[in-house]
């Protein structure tokens, strides 16, 4: 897990040491105590880069690793920790096998639509993230409000600002709408490629 005494005082010591350390049995959503140091949000002031874990300020060895597993076949990591970590799945079946081949395939026949799909992911996680710190920034106005909502004029710029970033969203993804279009005939024409070579 992502808490809890005994991690705490094991994350610190790898983090001192500059160790890999390999937590097993994750679960799907991280700590936000964690969040700091899978973002590498450092704080050199002290002379040591240092960084914030739950709450104490820690310094970080630049050879320290953090390697998360889980049990849970299908995870359904949220933006908020996909946009933070690189996630693996060893998980092998036929679909996933021939996803990679495709991913493959498509990558040797067709570069730029393979770095333009990569490209559409990225910026995909990268608008959640941008729209779940809006609702969160929103939420936390709205529980520390006193009084009326309407009075308060930081929740109302926050709101004026969620709004533009949804706005913001939303063109660009009607922007990217022919790209993915592209990227998912590209991947189609060659899917009985990646069909044969998985089976």
């Amino acid at each position: 897990g992502g808490s809890g005494t005994e991690f705490m005082r094991t994350l610190e010591n790898a983090m001192l040491v500059g160790a890999a350390l390999l937590c097993e049995h994750a679960p799907e959503a991280l700590d936000e105590g964690l969040h700091a140091l899978l973002d590498r949000d450092l704080d050199a002031s002290s002379g040591a880069p240092c960084v914030r874990v739950g709450g104490r300020q820690l310094e970080l060895h630049p050879d320290f690793r953090v390697y998360f597993t889980t049990a849970i076949s299908a995870p359904r990591i949220p933006a908020e920790t996909a946009t933070r970590v690189v996630v693996l799945n060893f998980e092998a079946t036929l679909e996933g096998l021939e996803e990679q081949l495709l991913s493959n395939v498509v990558a040797a026949e067709r570069p730029a639509l393979a770095a333009a799909r990569v490209r559409l992911v990225a910026e995909a996680a990268e608008h959640r993230r941008k729209l779940t710190d809006a609702e969160e920034r929103i939420l936390g106005l709205i529980g520390s409000s006193t009084g009326s909502v309407l009075d308060d004029d930081r929740l109302v710029a926050a709101l004026d600002g969620a709004r533009a970033t949804a706005a913001e969203v939303q063109a660009k993804e009607r922007a990217d709408a022919d790209t993915a279009a592209d990227v998912a005939e590209a991947r189609a024409a060659f899917r009985s490629v990646a069909a044969r070579g998985a089976t």
